[in-house]
């Protein structure tokens, strides 16, 4: 082979080569800051690990499984709130809004069929548009509870 057939191939390989680098790495960092692929989701049960149990009895709360987690209308109701902060951190300006609708809630407790398990699972899910079309709706159905929080006018 002469010096210029293998100049020839050298010149005709390194755009070949440096295209499969270039595209390679272009599919690291769009899958790295998720761009291209879905969410996992997690396939293991988080209930049952017994490195779960352990980290929970180690926290040490001073909490039990009929703990109410959520405001009622008699936590709220013919007591002075002093918020200082509007919402989601404090109800200020919203106690007219909270009364309304925790005056029409009929049932503040947890279903009998969630409130029975061992173990429950719980995510938390916003409005920032990164689950829109996303496929995700089997994903969080797996989870006991889900709640959606939303930053809109009420």
């Amino acid at each position: 082979m002469s010096f210029n057939t293998a100049k020839t191939w050298c010149i005709r390989l390194i755009p070949v080569v440096l295209f499969f680098v270039s595209y390679y790495f272009s599919q690291f960092f769009l899958q790295s800051y998720g761009g291209t692929t879905k969410i996992p989701v997690p396939s293991k049960n988080l209930c049952g690990s017994w490195l779960v149990s352990r980290r929970w009895e180690s926290l040490n709360f001073n909490i039990t499984r009929k703990t109410r987690l959520f405001l009622t209308l008699g936590d709220f109701f013919w007591q002075q709130h002093k918020s200082a902060l509007p919402l989601p951190y404090g109800i200020k300006g919203s106690e007219s809004f909270l009364l309304k609708v925790l005056a029409i809630t009929s049932n503040y407790d947890m279903p009998a069929s969630i409130e029975n398990l061992d173990c429950r699972t719980c995510v938390v899910i916003g409005n920032g548009f990164s689950i829109k079309n996303s496929s995700l709706g089997a994903a969080i159905n797996k989870y006991d509870v889900v709640i959606s929080i939303h930053e809109g006018e009420p």
